[in-house]
């Protein structure tokens, strides 16, 4: 949700930030281009 332009969700019950940002940092690597110029897993698989 970071990468695709959410800034804000509502979740039912609340969450921890520790796990959320755990989360968020699991797969260091991005799959599709977005604004944030993040090089895409496969443009590095493929250089």
């Amino acid at each position: 949700m970071r990468r695709c332009g959410f800034d804000s969700f509502g979740p039912d019950a609340p969450l921890d930030a520790g796990d959320v940002e755990a989360a968020l940092a699991r797969w260091p690597e991005v799959y599709q281009s977005a604004a944030d110029d993040r090089t895409p897993i496969w443009t590095k698989r493929h250089a």
